[in-house]
């Protein structure tokens, strides 16, 4: 069974001018410098600005949040740029395409569209430089067309790993923790650690299936401690930022100057780095499993 929208085309027009006009893409902008910001001069936050409440807790455990939103931001940045993209290529109402978009079905996109590299340049053109569409400004787009390609690939595939950000959506089932693991031989005088690493991490459960009859599925479970480079989620969310308020920007000139377009602000992207920017500090990278101890599924039907 379809979903059908009543709409006449006057309404698409108005529905679709309204949303190109109107959207908040500098939310994600305000969003970020704020916590950039408290970050980076939290003792001075602490000290001028917080109130006597907030002034009570560590500012250790204050930082640690902070970045903890940084990621969790980028993940959100993220999941509305992909979303925007689906729409904006498929859907004659945008913002009403968006309201329908499931979350598996927005993987699968971000999997055989956009990691796999299967959109053209000339869809990526439509999608962030709507309105250019002479031969000239496309040549000069040709260096940035390529650059978002390989950009959303990249990002798209951080973006697939989203437990954590799963759990911090669906209640706030994630914690945030500085965590770290040493291998240290045994049997020996005097050991010392081989191996040694220590990072912010976020903890939170993963489940997975042992059995099942016909009513029940049987899952074990696991707590996982992941590490995260805060700096670069705040790169990557910065980049989200950028290309949705592209997606909007042209298309309000557009708006403005008609189908031919006119003078206007056009981001480009001849000279960014890509290496620079998913630059991580892999040093203080790990994923660690420790799986719960698990009945067996006969002993738990004794016990239904």
């Amino acid at each position: 069974m379809g979903i059908i929208y009543c709409l006449s085309d006057k309404s698409v027009e108005q529905v679709n001018n309204y949303f190109t006009n109107s959207y908040e893409y500098n939310q994600w902008f305000f969003r970020l410098k704020t916590l950039e910001s408290c970050l980076a001069k939290s003792a001075e936050f602490m000290a001028n600005v917080a109130d006597e409440e907030l002034k009570a807790e560590s500012i250790d455990s204050f930082k640690l949040h902070l970045k903890a939103e940084i990621v969790f931001t980028f993940f959100h940045s993220a999941e509305a740029l992909f979303s925007l993209i689906i729409a904006t290529r498929e859907a004659q109402v945008p913002w009403v395409q968006m309201r329908g978009i499931r979350f598996k079905d927005l993987c699968d996109f971000i999997r055989d569209k956009m990691v796999a590299k299967a959109l053209t340049e000339e869809e990526i053109r439509y999608i962030f430089y709507n309105g250019i569409v002479d031969d000239e400004g496309k040549k000069k787009l040709q260096k940035s067309l390529s650059f978002i390609k390989e950009y959303l690939s990249r990002m798209g595939k951080i973006f697939l790993e989203n437990e954590a950000y799963n759990e911090y959506k669906h209640g706030l089932r994630v914690m945030n923790r500085e965590a770290g693991f040493q291998i240290i031989p045994e049997g020996v005088a005097d050991p010392k650690p081989v191996m040694s690493v220590a990072g912010t991490a976020h903890i939170f459960l993963h489940t997975e299936e042992i059995a099942r009859d016909k009513k029940d599925v049987y899952l074990n479970v696991s707590q996982v401690t992941r590490t995260f480079d805060y700096e670069l989620f705040l790169r990557l969310a910065y980049m989200n930022f950028e290309l949705i308020r592209s997606i909007f920007d042209t298309r309000r000139q557009k708006l403005k100057h008609g189908q031919a377009g006119g003078e206007g602000t056009v981001y480009l992207y001849e000279h960014a780095n890509l290496e620079e920017l998913f630059k991580e500090d892999t040093s203080r990278w790990f994923r660690n499993s420790i799986k719960y101890p698990t009945s067996n599924p006969e002993d738990l039907q004794d016990k239904k």
